[in-house]
């Protein structure tokens, strides 16, 4: 199988497109006593053409070959020993970039620190220049960018600053505990009669709860935040489109996969005078036959999240329908300049819904049937919840019907009101988040970027003092690639012996991340010290001075990203199992169509399911390359 980094780098559409032209031969650097002698890059290469150009669609192929060329550069990751799938990328990613290395006979090049009065824009330009003359490869241009170091003595306060590349940039998860979980869960609130809350979305929460607790647990952290009792809150695990199992409060969080999706519902208590349904949202066009079959004999056609709702088993079928409406009132697209007010229009809106009593595997229920069922369009009318009746839903449903779960399916036509289509279905899976979501992938940039003491290990030798001293170190960004690599921090060391993995869910964009608000500003050194300039850069711009002291600009490529893949992490430390998402993409657009790869699994996937706590290496591409 092809493993899930080797996956998610082979979306990087400007180096596989090198690969898949042959273009990399002619940069291919034999005599490079860093690299492989070019071994690693035909390894590379023979996966690269296997996966795209093979032409078997539903084989599996194994990069054993790759695998063992990348131990000839790492030994460490010779034998069948599972690896950081981070550590294998960035020794994949270096000894490419030696193998494919156009510098044949590198020179020696000092890279000297930024000097006293020198501006830093000219200082990290020099250091870039200065790398480049040993390196230059088609993976530099692409995934390499570079950090500015700042160092500062407590003793002297000397200030130093360096600038380092990188091919990936390794993110601490702020303000985690390894005694707890964060677990999101996608809230959804009831609309009783008379209720404001009938144009609401549901809320996706974080959730923490102790590694060791219960769905109990759950509910209380979650009650705390959205004020609904414990007793009135259902947990679901949703599934393709339908509710796949409803949590007991016993249930251990540990058995709570992070991919699992985790719904809420605000529900009434258990009673004998209550009753609750699950339902789900179909298209309008599945005919049933008398026998209570799929006519396609396909699957149902469902969409959108389903939900749990409950209500009084002694109203009347016409009060059920309109408590089930104002469940979803929501997700029709209402006219412009309609308030809701209008009975017309009420009317013609709830004309897109038919309420369908089902089973629990989708087939209609002829509950109202007043003879034997003998044809498709008995079976279809006696299945259908009237919104007129006077007739009691127990009464109809029978005694038992506070006793299981009621089925319905939700079955919307397309309906064109004034020009409008009114059923989106993308309506159908909007949320909002609540501020519940502490960890976002911003914040583990700022904390980064954020200024900390060296620890006795790793000590800065300050040339002024004359010794190793635990300077004040900050890490900025300050050249960004056109990929970009951003790798989680999910292992925390417990002891010398042991490693926990942080489950923590981290929220990134799927698309425009901006990190101009994460690089460096620009800076001069001044009187032996470094100090902001008072012109300072407009997003997208560096001011400058020449050596004549005039202004000029330099228009930078604007720094927005877009995710195209991911890498997951399941399990602990060594004994985990990896999976991935991706989308292609090239320089001129990017497909919205979403994959995820499981050993030798594949299928499409819902981009609202590729951010998940199991996050472990994110892909970015730049918007407008560089």
């Amino acid at each position: 199988t092809h493993t899930p980094k080797q996956k998610c780098l082979s979306h990087a559409a400007p180096l596989t497109r090198h690969f898949l032209t042959n273009r990399f031969r002619n940069d291919l650097n034999s005599s490079n006593p860093l690299g492989t002698g070019g071994k690693l890059a035909l390894a590379y290469d023979a996966v690269l053409k296997e996966v795209w150009l093979g032409g078997h669609k539903n084989a599996c192929m194994s990069p054993t070959t790759l695998k063992r060329a990348v131990a000839v550069f790492a030994p460490r990751f010779a034998g069948v020993s599972q690896h950081d799938a981070m550590e294998f990328l960035a020794y994949l990613l270096d000894g490419l970039h030696e193998d494919l290395n156009r510098v044949k006979n590198a020179p020696y090049v000092e890279m000297p620190d930024a000097t006293t009065g020198q501006r830093l824009s000219i200082s990290g330009a020099e250091a870039w220049d200065a790398y480049r003359r040993r390196n230059d490869s088609l993976v530099m241009d692409t995934f390499y960018g570079q950090f500015k170091s700042t160092c500062v003595c407590p003793r002297c306060s000397k200030v130093s600053v360096s600038f380092e590349t990188f091919n990936h940039v390794s993110l601490e998860i702020p303000q985690q505990q390894i005694t707890t979980r964060t677990i999101p869960v996608l809230f959804f609130r009831s609309a009783p009669a008379g209720s404001a809350n009938t144009r609401l979305v549901p809320l996706r929460y974080c959730v923490q709860v102790p590694k060791n607790g219960c769905v109990g647990d759950i509910k209380h952290a979650l009650s705390g935040l959205c004020g609904i009792k414990p007793t009135q809150l259902a947990l679901c695990d949703v599934y393709e489109n339908s509710i796949y199992e409803i949590l007991r409060d016993g249930k251990a969080v540990s058995t709570i996969r992070p991919d699992d999706f985790i719904t809420a519902y605000e529900v009434d208590p258990y009673t004998n005078v209550s009753i609750h349904a699950i339902a789900t949202h179909t298209r309008g066009d599945t005919k049933f036959n008398a026998s209570n079959t799929n006519e396609e004999g396909g699957e149902r056609n469902l969409f959108g999240y389903p939900f749990l709702t409950s209500f009084d088993a002694r109203m009347t079928c016409t009060k059920v329908w309109n408590h089930i409406w104002r469940q979803v009132s929501r997700l029709v697209l209402w006219p412009a300049g309609e308030d809701g007010n209008s009975k017309p229009i009420i009317e013609r809106l709830k004309s897109a819904l038919t309420i369908r009593i089902v089973d629990n595997s989708g087939k209609p229920r002829p509950v109202f049937a007043k003879k034997q069922v003998e044809s498709s369009a008995m079976l279809d009318a006696a299945s259908i919840l009237p919104c007129n009746s006077n007739a009691k839903i127990a009464d109809v449903l029978g005694g038992d019907c506070t006793e299981r779960f009621l089925f319905l399916s939700l079955e919307w036509s397309n309906i064109i009101l004034d020009g409008l289509k009114l059923i989106d279905e993308n309506r159908f899976l909007a949320f909002s988040d609540h501020a519940s979501l502490l960890v976002t992938l911003d914040q583990c940039f700022e904390t980064f970027t954020r200024p900390e003491r060296l620890d006795e290990n790793n000590m800065w030798y300050c040339s002024r003092c004359k010794e190793h001293v635990r300077a004040m170190k900050t890490m900025e960004l300050w050249k960004l690639p056109n990929v970009l690599v951003v790798h989680l921090k999910r292992f925390a060391f417990k002891h010398a012996l042991r490693r926990e993995k942080l489950d923590a869910f981290v929220d990134f964009p799927l698309q425009e991340l901006d990190m101009s608000r994460h690089c460096a500003s620009s800076s001069s050194y001044t009187r032996g010290s470094i100090s902001p300039t008072s012109n300072s850069a407009s997003p997208g711009q560096s001011s400058m001075n020449d050596d004549n002291g005039e202004n000029f600009v330099v228009d930078n490529v604007p720094a927005i990203y877009d995710l195209f893949a991911v890498t997951n992490h399941y399990g602990r430390m060594g004994f985990g199992h990896y999976t991935a998402y991706a989308r292609k993409w090239n320089e001129d657009g990017m497909s919205d169509q979403w994959a995820a790869f499981d050993d030798s699994n594949v299928g499409g996937i819902k981009p609202s399911m590729v951010v998940t706590p199991a996050a472990y290496v994110l892909f970015y591409r730049r918007r407008i390359f560089d």
